[in-house]
């Protein structure tokens, strides 16, 4: 079972190491971490995306502006599809998805 995590954060560099890291230290390894960026002025997202450049398993989702933590919650929830049994997603679908909602694309997970 993969579990999959989000983290919104709002310039917060330094507890964010330190968050990511906790995550990087969990025993049990089938995860993805998705962390929502919420437009942040400082070194937040560069922190972020040295954090995903050595680990495929995080997943950076970043902001222009600042819009609070509900958005950035959302915007990490939106990357997650729900699917029924009955139903299934053509080939092309999730990419198709991420560029209509110009997203990073995330087929590195």
């Amino acid at each position: 079972m993969r579990f999959g995590i989000i983290m919104p954060t709002y310039q917060r560099p330094n507890l964010l190491k330190r968050a990511i890291e906790s995550v990087l230290a969990q025993t049990y390894e089938d995860w993805v971490l998705v962390v929502a960026d919420d437009g942040s002025g400082d070194d937040t997202e560069s922190v972020i995306r040295a954090y995903a450049n050595q680990d495929k398993r995080i997943i950076p989702s970043p902001s222009e502006e600042n819009q609070g933590v509900n958005a950035s919650r959302n915007r990490a929830l939106d990357l997650l599809l729900k699917l029924l049994s009955a139903r299934y997603l053509k080939e092309r679908r999730l990419s198709i998805r991420l560029s209509s909602r110009g997203r990073m694309a995330l087929d590195r997970v």
